[in-house]
């Protein structure tokens, strides 16, 4: 059963662009306590927010593959990929899983303790914000089991539209991406995103090329459409509940995380892959 629109976004007026978006939004099941909602309704993927072990290490897992593959990452014996924005109380890290195994994800790390990744590049433009009142967020560790950008940008834009809800209910006012410049068209075109920051060498991925973008969350006249598109559908509490990490489990990725860097320091960079496959860092 898809979820109607709230009552209070009915009627007004939507083009037929709009509600043919909003047609094949997310299928949504109202379980008591379902902490996810399904991809589509022929669909056995859900998307979710990472709440047990299994899930972060599944996505983990999957970012080591899929930069490593590309070239982004330095391999490691742990074949985990963890950064320490990640386990901070305010990050959150998101799944879909099909049959119990993580098949795509991304991480929405909220401005905090350590900042944000991408001001080791960024930093003038995001200092600017802070002083002006802004709460920031970024969106780091994508991945997908699928090598294709179309295939991966499709679950992406889905799981994007949960990551978003859940960052307005957190009281974000604006999400921040660093992606390779020849994808930034297409962040602006299809999910809002606007550009903030000129080219840049990112040392989180070994130097590959970046461009920041920024999603507007409080200002839909920016584009109505699209803001309606992340938002007029509400998605249940529950699936937006935030899911931190116990004790044991930071403690347990914590010291995955020291050896992994440990061990790879000492390690040569990869020669050079398709690295323009992945869409952000």
């Amino acid at each position: 059963m898809v979820i109607a629109s709230a009552p209070h976004l009915s009627g007004r007026g939507w083009s037929p662009r709009a509600i043919a978006q909003i047609q094949h939004e997310s299928v949504m099941t109202q379980v008591n306590h379902q902490r996810y909602i399904d991809f589509t309704s022929a669909s056995e993927v859900k998307l979710q927010l990472a709440h047990s072990r299994e899930h972060l290490e599944g996505a983990f897992r999957l970012v080591q593959h899929s930069y490593s593959r590309a070239g982004l990452c330095l391999e490691n014996e742990f074949d985990l990929r963890i950064t320490p924005h990640q386990l901070l109380d305010t990050s959150q890290v998101f799944v879909a899983t099909l049959d119990g195994q993580v098949v795509n994800t991304q991480t929405l790390v909220c401005d905090g303790e350590l900042g944000l990744p991408l001001e080791s590049v960024y930093a003038r433009e995001i200092d600017e914000r802070r002083a002006a009142g802004v709460k920031l967020a970024e969106v780091t560790c994508l991945a997908d089991r699928r090598s294709s950008p179309k295939r991966f940008f499709q679950l992406f834009s889905e799981m994007s539209r949960v990551m978003a809800q859940f960052g307005l209910q957190e009281g974000v006012d604006e999400i921040w991406i660093a992606c390779h410049p020849r994808h930034a068209a297409l962040y602006e075109r299809r999910l809002g995103f606007s550009r903030v920051g000129g080219l840049q060498e990112y040392p989180c991925v070994l130097g590959n090329p970046a461009i920041a973008l920024k999603l507007d969350l409080q200002n839909p006249a920016i584009d109505g459409e699209t803001w309606r598109w992340y938002f007029d559908h509400p998605i249940p509490a529950e699936v937006l509940e935030p899911c931190g990490l116990s004790k044991h489990d930071r403690e347990y990725f914590e010291e995955i995380a020291a050896q992994a860097e440990k061990r790879s320091a000492k390690q040569e960079s990869p020669a050079d892959a398709d690295k323009d496959m992945h869409l952000v860092a």
